[in-house]
């Protein structure tokens, strides 16, 4: 049976809500694969500013979203796959916090032999409520998210011997930080 030419606005509707509902379910597919399946990291030398801009250039910012990146030459260990997840989910979730538009600011620093790297965005900002749940698998505020975002990027710096926070800024919207040893540090992360 084809659907030929019998397509009713109706049918079109269900068409669109099982195509929204399959990206979804491939979405949630691929998130729980990568919390799953786990794995050690294998540092390599990692360029920051490098892995931002490729980040940067393959998913874009948003019209009415304005990217400010301060990142001075920072070479150190990690391994490079998770590490631009790490990026790239943090940049999603700061574009999707602003659906109105705003500013995204990507900085980074050293620190006493950590690399120091925020991401803030302009958005609403995280509830108190919440605030403590944001890494928790499966813990989301958005209508189709998969909750697995932060969680993600929560075991990949645990894994790397860093940590990551996140706190709502001075001016509003939120603000995630995410420390990382300079050398890599495989033997903390098995503590």
């Amino acid at each position: 049976h084809t659907l030929g030419s019998t397509i009713t606005p109706d049918i079109d509707r269900h068409l669109d809500m099982a195509e929204r509902q399959t990206t979804r379910a491939a979405t949630l597919a691929d998130n729980l694969t990568a919390f799953i399946r786990h794995r050690e990291p294998n540092p390599v030398p990692i360029d920051l500013g490098a892995v931002v801009e490729e980040v940067l250039e393959a998913t874009p910012a948003p019209s009415g979203i304005e990217v400010e990146v301060d990142v001075p030459p920072l070479v150190f260990q990690a391994d490079s796959d998770q590490f631009t997840q790490v990026i790239a989910n943090l940049i999603v979730n700061g574009f999707q916090a602003m659906p109105d538009g705003g500013t995204l600011r990507v900085q980074a620093s050293t620190q006493g032999g950590h690399v120091v790297l925020t991401i803030a965005d302009s958005g609403s900002g995280v509830e108190a409520a919440t605030m403590d749940r944001v890494f928790d698998p499966f813990f989301t505020t958005k209508a189709s998210g998969t909750g697995l975002g932060l969680a993600i990027v929560s075991r990949i710096v645990e894994a790397h011997g860093g940590d990551v926070s996140l706190r709502n800024g001075p001016t509003g919207g939120a603000v995630v930080t995410v420390r990382l040893p300079i050398a890599s540090a495989p033997e903390l992360a098995r503590r």
